[in-house]
């Protein structure tokens, strides 16, 4: 290689180095201009929606039990006697009045037999008749001495015998009419018929039934209650039900004695108001009951929570940053709150509704919690709080 191309390629090398240097200088330049927006847009605290939180006693649980519509009075009713059955005069669905004939049962045999007994009370009557006509002419007989008094004995005995006959004769056609009477079955009470289990030309046997018939007037509730909710309810109290999507206005009226031995649970009877009017027996009823549970703690909105440790939730406190470290421009629109460091706290959640819960852990009555936007914050970061328009509930949680 000679000379000249040596130094050639040397001064090449070195006006590379030269311009890298430069290229280095003006990037140290750039970098640090103190006009460079992405560090200033770092220094500016991030404005967060807070809410002061306030320490309450309890909070009520609301729990809905579900039960179902039954008629206050549901009998399947049903002859006394057993024979044919010859007409039905209702149907499903009917509406019948108390007292209302049902059904009947074929009575010739029973109407013959009546016959019978009609006879022999006539024939007794006609017996008592003479009997009585004897003794009164014994007795004259015997005032002259004309008669025995053996004779005078066995014409009074004879006529209680005919009295006793004729008592008898009335009793079994008494008691035949009443088997008469049963041959029909008439409505024990007003309402409607649920069922029916047989048709004309059956034979059927003493009791069986014929027909549901259940009473529309008065409707009733059955609602197993379990739990503390039983010491909540007393005999009287108005609660208004759920019945297929309308509320429905109701009564306790009875709380039974006895705890279902499957569920544990307590049968509350309600007596609604009115009839029926569209609903069914069988129907469901829903009952909401508050319980009240003495624990301390916070209600707090769902956007304020985040998952923590273990099963934790957590929440961010806008706690107060030292003098040395709050904004000085105190007339900045973005708030007016001042500078705050943000503080991670563990809670544990006790109870939740739809949009709040109910949690206990690290906070303290009056802190401000960050309402919402958390996925954007982390623990030490400094924030400017604005006051949020919806503070956790003071009255205890009540729904």
């Amino acid at each position: 290689m000679s000379l000249a191309s040596f130094i050639a390629e040397r001064q090449v090398t070195l006006g590379a180095f030269g311009l890298f240097a430069v290229g280095l200088g003006l990037v140290s330049v750039v970098t640090s201009a103190p006009g460079d927006a992405t560090g200033a847009d770092a220094e500016v605290p991030l404005p967060v929606e807070v809410l002061t939180v306030t320490r309450v006693d309890g909070y009520a649980v609301r729990r809905e039990l579900v039960g179902r519509i039954e008629a206050r009075r549901e009998s399947p009713v049903g002859f006394e006697l057993g024979g044919l059955v010859t007409s039905i005069a209702v149907d499903e669905g009917d509406t019948v009045d108390a007292g209302q004939v049902l059904a009947r049962l074929d009575t010739r045999r029973l109407r013959a037999r009546r016959g019978e007994l009609v006879a022999a009370r006539d024939q007794a009557q006609a017996d008592l008749e003479l009997a009585t006509l004897t003794l009164q002419r014994i007795r004259e007989a015997s005032d002259l001495d004309a008669v025995s008094p053996q004779a005078r004995d066995e014409a009074e005995l004879g006529l209680r015998v005919r009295e006793a006959t004729v008592a008898r004769a009335v009793s079994a056609l008494d008691s035949l009419d009443v088997e008469l009477d049963k041959s029909r079955l008439l409505a024990p009470f007003a309402g409607i018929v649920g069922h029916r289990f047989a048709d004309e030309g059956r034979v059927i046997a003493a009791g069986e039934p014929v027909l549901q018939l259940l009473e529309t007037q008065r409707p009733e509730a059955r609602i197993g209650i379990a739990g503390p909710a039983v010491d909540t309810l007393g005999v009287g109290q108005r609660h208004a039900l759920s019945v297929r999507g309308r509320s429905v206005d109701a009564t306790l009226r009875a709380l039974l004695p006895t705890r279902d031995q499957g569920t544990r649970s307590v049968d509350a009877v309600f007596v609604l108001d009115g009839e029926l009017d569209g609903l069914r027996s069988g129907d469901l009823a829903r009952l909401s009951v508050d319980t009240r549970i003495d624990e301390g703690g916070f209600w707090l909105p769902f956007a304020s929570l985040t998952e923590g440790n273990r099963g934790l939730w957590a929440a961010y406190v806008a706690a107060e940053s030292d003098p040395d470290g709050s904004d000085p421009d105190s007339s900045d629109p973005i708030g007016g709150e001042g500078i705050s460091v943000l503080e991670r706290r563990p809670l544990e959640l006790l109870y939740q509704e739809t949009d709040r819960a109910f949690v206990r852990g690290a906070l303290v009555n009056g802190e401000r919690v960050v309402a919402s936007g958390l996925h954007r914050l982390v623990p030490g970061q400094r924030v400017r709080p604005v006051l949020s328009d919806g503070p956790s509930a003071p009255d205890g949680g009540a729904p």
